[in-house]
């Protein structure tokens, strides 16, 4: 049963995950988006980040949950792949979900949804790995890679 929970857990937060990635509107610069979904800890899904975290320490111990947290990394980063070079999905989908963990962890020093310093400090790093908007013609406008 504790399977099927965190089961259902890595599946709504990836559809959450995805359907925010997928309603960007044409045009708009896809950095900023993933500086939004830090900050807002995805519109939402963050409150979750107890149970994620949890999934996290089950699967440091047990490979059945070890396998179902990759299959999560994979679809994240497939959905990220859709309209970012492939090879730096990996380092965004790490980078997103870093920066919501320490922020929902950390005291003092991290970025919080309601600092006003926040999408700033965010931006540095985000714009900092896809710096170069031309990667693949069309990076960091709003449609997707792949049709």
């Amino acid at each position: 049963m504790l399977y099927a929970a965190f089961s259902h857990l890595a599946y709504t937060q990836h559809a959450c995950f995805d359907r925010i990635i997928a309603e960007l509107p044409d045009g708009e610069d896809l950095r900023e988006r993933v500086v939004e979904l830090i900050v807002t800890h995805g519109g939402g899904y963050g409150r979750d980040m107890v149970l994620s975290a949890e999934l996290y320490a089950l699967a440091v111990r047990d490979e059945r949950y070890r396998a179902l947290i990759q299959n999560w990394m994979e679809r994240s980063r497939a959905s990220l792949a859709r309209y970012f070079p492939p090879e730096l999905a990996p380092m965004i989908d790490a980078l997103q979900e870093g920066l919501v963990l320490h922020s929902l962890l950390a005291l003092t020093g991290a970025c919080r949804e309601h600092d006003s310093h926040c999408p700033a400090q965010t931006r540095r790093p985000v714009h900092g790995l896809l710096r170069d908007r031309s990667l693949h013609g069309h990076m960091g406008l709003a449609h997707p890679r792949h049709p």
